[in-house]
């Protein structure tokens, strides 16, 4: 069992829906290591719970590929880096198609959620608090996702985006080398604002490819290091 020590569950949100969370946050930000042994019993009474309830989230945090069950024994899901950087291309081919999709149906409220998130990353960015900034940074790109309207291919980025963020994480990884782009994200919303399709789904296409490659040459480094 990893060394992390777990909030007790106190309340009722439910118990299996903050097992959940507690679980799952924790396998984000590599608290709880890839690879690790994940023993129930332990982790039932480090949060103060029956086991059924961490039984139940581990569940669903199986089918979210989180957690894998190998000879009766449950673990933290490994990270390969292959796999990593295949999910990214994944993840950018359904970002393009629910940016089409939000290009085609976005209003007026829409665009002004976007141009205020927009405005907060720059606010971030040029007082030098980057973790604010990237947390900003990733609803900025789950909003244009959600937008789209289609609530199970908002569902499938969103669990995406908690991947890329568990493997920015464990890979120590740096999305920019000279400061991230804001042009780029006004770029995206300046085509929202002309209901272009083509214009921000390229926009956005190219914001994702620079990041995925870098992400490539930083791995790659470490794994010839």
């Amino acid at each position: 069992m990893a060394l992390y020590k777990f909030n007790a569950i106190t309340d009722h949100k439910t118990k299996q829906e903050r097992i959940y969370d507690e679980v799952r946050g924790a396998i984000i930000q590599c608290n709880f290591a890839p690879g690790a042994q994940i023993v129930i019993r332990t982790l039932a009474s480090q949060m103060n719970v029956s086991e059924i309830p961490v039984r139940e989230a581990l569940k669903t945090l199986i089918s979210e590929s989180f957690v894998v069950e190998k000879n009766h024994n449950l673990f933290v899901a490994p990270i390969p880096a292959n796999e990593f950087l295949s999910m990214l291309e994944v993840k950018l081919e359904l970002e393009k198609i629910a940016i089409r999709l939000t290009a085609r149906r976005i209003d007026e409220e829409m665009l002004q959620l976007l141009r205020d998130k927009l405005q907060q990353m720059e606010v971030q960015y040029h007082s030098g608090d980057m973790e604010q900034y990237k947390v900003i940074h990733n609803d900025f790109h789950l909003s244009l996702c959600t937008m789209c309207g289609v609530s199970y291919l908002a569902k499938a980025i969103e669990d995406a985006f908690s991947h890329h963020t568990r493997g920015v994480t464990y890979f120590h990884l740096k999305s920019w080398e000279h400061g991230p782009s804001i042009e780029q994200h006004r770029e995206i919303v300046n085509a929202l604002e002309r209901r272009d399709a083509v214009a921000a789904e390229r926009c956005l296409s190219e914001n994702r490819s620079n990041a995925t490659a870098l992400y490539k040459k930083q791995i790659e480094e470490q794994h010839l290091s």
